[in-house]
């Protein structure tokens, strides 16, 4: 009998085991998927996020980061500490909805919208920097709670089913940063039906972190919690054993958290 080659998709999922088995978070998010990133206030989830980027950067991939609590000038420092400009404006835009657009930034890696307010404007804003930068292109969405502030969650569900759907036939992959805690169990159940796949990250009152993926649809990945420590800014995975102690409070909250079994969450 003849050896056949695996397909592209079963290649995919091989090397999202192997990647997973080895701590490389980066990889694992598939090219063409939404993920939705939660976790409570001060976990490190735009840490993360910025960890993820910066490794994209590095590696040549285009990256759009999508800021609605930080300037884009703070963000390019925080991507890219000890590079000249010059050497990532081929991999990296970053959307600005944080400053207003009288006092927009001259920085060519930087667009600034009409604030969080105006859906309408990110979504504009999105569409001409993916055209500009080319395409496939990474996308974070870092600082979703902000947009609730000002959006109804209808109107929210809307905006993140459309984006989801357009990144994953156009444009390639895309990460929505939001807090946990925060927005109503409906609320929370919507977003997650609406991606492919969720992250969670927590932390400690001894600031240990941690971080599992959930789920992520068509591939199997190992869905434990890991010690999650930054260094030199990069994000260091280190495994843990099921659900790492003192991780969440109490051990009866942990158990909780694993099962799915609390606000916000599912099965």
């Amino acid at each position: 009998m003849l050896n056949t080659l695996p397909s592209a998709k079963q290649m995919y999922k091989l090397r999202a085991m192997v990647d997973m088995a080895e701590l490389h978070l980066e990889t694992v998010i598939p090219p063409h998927s939404s993920i939705l990133l939660v976790g409570p206030p001060g976990s490190g989830k735009t840490e993360l996020a910025i960890s993820l980027a910066k490794k994209w950067i590095t590696q040549g991939e285009r990256t759009l980061f999508v800021t609605i609590s930080a300037s884009g000038e703070d963000l390019i420092e925080r991507l890219q500490p000890d590079a000249e400009k010059e050497d990532i404006e081929s991999v990296l835009r970053i959307i600005d909805c944080y400053v207003p657009q009288s006092n927009a930034s001259d920085s060519r890696i930087i667009v600034n919208t009409n604030g969080i307010a105006h859906l309408e404007s990110i979504s504009l804003a999105i569409s001409t920097v993916v055209d500009s930068l080319g395409t496939p292109v990474r996308i974070i969405v870092d600082g979703m709670s902000s947009l609730f502030l000002y959006n109804a969650p209808q109107t929210m569900s809307k905006f993140v089913q459309v984006l989801s759907t357009k990144t994953k036939l156009e444009y390639g992959s895309i990460m929505f940063v939001i807090v946990d805690g925060m927005h109503e169990s409906l609320t929370m159940n919507t977003m997650m039906s609406l991606v492919d796949g969720v992250v969670d990250i927590r932390e400690d009152e001894s600031l240990r972190r941690c971080v599992r993926i959930r789920y992520l649809k068509g591939t199997k990945v190992d869905p434990r919690w890991f010690d999650y420590l930054l260094e030199s800014g990069e994000a260091v995975l280190i495994e843990a054993q099921d659900i790492p102690s003192g991780c969440f409070g109490s051990e009866a909250g942990a158990n909780q958290i694993a099962s799915g079994d609390r606000k916000g969450g599912f099965n």
